[in-house]
């Protein structure tokens, strides 16, 4: 996937890689990294274990457990939720997904992080902001 620029829903100034975490998410993503560090358990394990529960399953989308902090961006409702992927996607790929899992409208942003910036380099995610509080459920 090629997203060096973020995919617009909208004409907004918006640069994920300004995105940090609140001191307490941060914290806890760090004692669970290193929690599964100290067991030898690649996270990226846990991820196919607890998202993909068909082996055949390729893509799965889930609300950020350790999400970045959104409480700047307007409006100030608004949820972090990640596509993973077992394979890479390209754009409209993604984008064509998400149209059919959600009403397209609801789409803030979507962008993949660099690859310095991956806590999870084996498997391939996309990041997606929601406005509003979803009833969407976190796996399909």
């Amino acid at each position: 996937m090629n997203l060096s620029n973020i995919i617009y829903k909208e004409d907004l100034k918006f640069n994920p890689d300004l995105l940090k975490r609140e001191h307490f998410v941060q914290r806890h993503y760090e004692e669970v990294l290193f929690h599964l560090a100290e067991e030898l358990i690649p996270p990226h394990k846990v991820i196919l274990q607890e998202f993909f529960r068909n082996p055949n399953q390729k893509l799965s989308i889930a609300k950020n457990q350790f999400p970045y902090d959104l409480s700047l961006l307007k409006p100030s409702l608004m949820e972090h939720w990640i596509l993973w992927s077992k394979e890479p996607l390209e754009d409209n790929q993604v984008t064509s997904f998400l149209d059919q899992w959600c009403e397209k409208k609801d789409v803030y942003a979507i962008w993949e992080n660099a690859d310095s910036l991956k806590s999870v380099k084996e498997l391939y995610h996309y990041h997606f902001i929601l406005k509003g509080e979803s009833q969407l459920a976190s796996s399909i």
